[in-house]
């Protein structure tokens, strides 16, 4: 008997109360291709992420004693429903994140090494690396992705591959390529693999052993295969027994199931408690040391990056302060008071300003990209690849709105005071001051005792900036309105934490 791969031992897991797993025991051996055919939403995505250790257990257990000299991940290489490629990333740096296990690779150059491995990857997946390297993934046809895909998980030379519905949303053609593919590098390379879809071509195409997923009474049926016969027959006798099985299991009777579980009581401050608790967890990843890179590419994205609208804002800003000041104090005769007046309005005003700059512009921005990457399943993926994107992608997010965020707050003030000062220059302002008075007057009242209060203010609303957005985002999602909803929240919630924040500093200073 060949070496086992994975065995299944009466694993069971539920799902509001229905068992989509009944005690299932299961095996795959050194050298199979387990094909799992069954129709869509019978629960072979649910089997799949059990048994890549994505979901806990309700009972049983799953054991990999192939792979028992090193981390499942480093063995095994998956490719999901999705492709679940980076969007934000060209191909190459696609196949060298997944090849030096890095997230903060963007483009090249990888070393030698790395680069004749990612041109051999997409030579094997029938690619011109010259035609593709570069490309962003939106530039490719669905078909061209599934076989980005196939080569980032490729690309580490893995003992198993694991597919999930590898021809989703294919044409026939397409999908028939994907297939012949899979089976001639499956072959080449002497892999184990488990191929999880709902087409019958796929097992027709891709090998024995087939099995039919009906999981509810402790297996999965196997099928027969008949001797070597033409593809047309082979295709037709699979469709016949996949047929008789689906009429089994209509006329099986069912385990019986949990009956209908009681709502939990409501609690006001239980979904409160669940964000605080989230938070205290992704705070615990800035002990990892933050990459430099991502650090450098955040800051330039969030810091020079909302550069041009600060001072927009902040020049309209102290135009304004200056005409409100002109009218409130020039007819009492006190426009010497009209630089402090201007500078003490910005230091209190810089940082909240400021801070719902930086969350409606980057923190509305951040919650899109990294729903959209939980939605996608892009987390999923790279988790597989041995990255955790957490650990990966918050830390350089939360230093660098800590650190952009008090920098565009003394640039919005200097801003501010330019404002203030091309209407003292012109022939509108009412004070009758030379400039020079305002150049004077203006710094003296940025005091020492203020601007350390306006620098820790801006690293306490970027911080909870970053943390509010990623958090709320990095939870999983499963449709697009959910996506849309973390934005609002983390919108709502950023206001809240800046007026706190502003409110409090203010209070205690």
């Amino acid at each position: 008997m060949s070496e086992l791969i994975f065995n299944l031992d009466r694993v069971v897991k539920s799902f509001h109360g229905r068992r989509v797993l009944d005690g299932l025991s299961w095996q795959l051996h050194a050298g199979e291709t387990a094909v799992l055919l069954g129709p869509s939403g019978g629960g072979k995505t649910v089997f799949l992420h059990a048994l890549l250790g994505m979901l806990p257990l309700d009972s049983g257990r799953i054991e990999a004693p192939a792979l028992a000299g090193g981390e499942l991940f480093a063995q095994a290489a998956v490719m999901f429903q999705e492709d679940a490629l980076l969007d934000d990333r060209s191909v190459e740096a696609n196949l060298a994140v997944a090849l030096e296990e890095r997230a903060d690779r963007f483009g090249g150059p990888f070393g030698t090494a790395t680069d004749a491995a990612i041109d051999q990857a997409l030579r094997e997946v029938r690619l011109d690396p010259g035609q593709v390297r570069r490309a962003l993934p939106s530039a490719l046809s669905g078909g061209m992705r599934r076989r980005v895909a196939l080569a980032r998980a490729l690309v580490r030379r893995p003992l198993v591959l694991i597919a999930d519905e590898p021809t989703t949303g294919l044409d026939p053609a397409s999908a028939a390529a994907i297939y012949d593919l899979l089976a001639e590098l499956i072959a080449a390379r002497s892999m184990s693999a488990v191929i999880i879809t709902h087409d019958p071509a796929c097992a027709s195409r891709l090998g024995y052993p087939v099995y039919y997923f009906s999981p509810v009474a402790g297996r999965m049926p196997r099928w027969p295969a008949p001797d070597p016969a033409a593809p047309e027959e082979r295709h037709r006798a699979l469709l016949l027994w996949m047929q008789e099985q689906t009429e089994a299991h209509m006329r099986r009777p069912q385990a019986p199931q949990p009956g209908p579980v009681a709502p939990p009581p409501p609690q006001p401050f239980g979904r409160l408690l669940d964000t605080l608790g989230h938070a205290g967890l992704l705070l615990g990843r800035l002990a990892t040391p933050p990459s430099l890179s991502l650090l450098a590419r955040n800051l330039a994205d969030w810091g020079l990056g909302s550069l041009p609208l600060t001072a927009l804002i902040f020049i309209l800003l102290g135009v304004v302060m200056q005409v409100q000041a002109e009218a409130a104090v020039i007819q009492y005769g006190a426009s010497n008071m009209l630089p402090e007046l201007v500078a003490l309005s910005l230091l209190r005003l810089a940082p909240i300003l400021t801070g719902f700059l930086i969350a409606g512009r980057c923190g509305s921005a951040i919650s899109a990209q990294t729903g959209y990457m939980q939605l996608a399943g892009q987390f999923r993926a790279l988790r597989t690849l041995r990255i955790d994107p957490e650990r990966s992608f918050f830390p350089p997010l939360f230093w660098s709105l800590a650190l952009a965020a008090p920098l565009l707050t003394l640039a919005g003030i200097a801003l501010g005071g330019l404002g203030a000062l091309m209407v003292w220059a012109s022939p509108l302002s009412l004070a009758r001051l030379p400039i020079d008075f305002f150049l004077h007057d203006f710094p003296l009242h940025l005091t020492g005792g203020e601007l350390p209060m306006v620098i820790l203010k801006g690293m306490l609303i970027g911080a909870g900036i970053a943390t509010i957005a990623f958090g709320a985002a990095a939870r999983p999602k499963r449709a697009p309105t959910e996506v849309t909803a973390a934005i609002t929240g983390s919108l709502v919630a950023a206001f809240v934490w800046i007026t706190l924040v502003d409110t409090l500093i203010s209070l205690l200073m």
